[in-house]
């Protein structure tokens, strides 16, 4: 799954939660939940990017400390194991759904089309901005 995939996502599960405390920790089960999907993955100059402005539009829409934001990061934060890997700087990953390690659950097939990521970021990041107008 994209990065900003895995961000628009942990915002919504982030907002659902609703307490700042547990929407990090949500966020981050989502990701897991998230790369057991087929997906397509792209090289970190497109994925980079996409995940900057979809961190910066989740700031914007709903603040620095909301949940929908800590949900956000959460998300996004196995990734960074995944960046460090790409760039040489770790040699094995640990989170469950990167690893070669015993507790690997799996990953989801690649797929040519990034679509089914597409509709389900939007959805999420809709979600997560009615969920937060009705909060304010």
């Amino acid at each position: 799954m994209m990065p900003w995939v895995h961000a628009s996502i942990g915002a919504f599960v982030g907002g659902r939660v609703g307490k700042a405390g547990n929407a990090f920790s949500a966020g981050v089960v989502s990701h897991g939940v998230a790369d057991l999907i087929p997906h397509r993955d792209y090289d970190v100059h497109v994925e980079l990017p996409l995940a900057a402005l979809t961190i910066a539009y989740v700031w914007w829409r709903h603040g620095i400390s909301s949940p929908e934001m800590l949900g956000a990061l959460g998300g996004l934060s196995p990734d960074g194991e995944n960046m460090l890997h790409r760039f040489g700087f770790v040699q094995r990953m640990l989170f469950p759904t990167h690893t070669d390690h015993r507790w690997f659950i799996g990953h989801g097939r690649s797929v040519k089309s990034p679509a089914s990521q597409i509709v389900i970021a939007a959805l999420c990041l809709y979600a997560a901005h009615r969920m937060g107008a009705k909060r304010r």
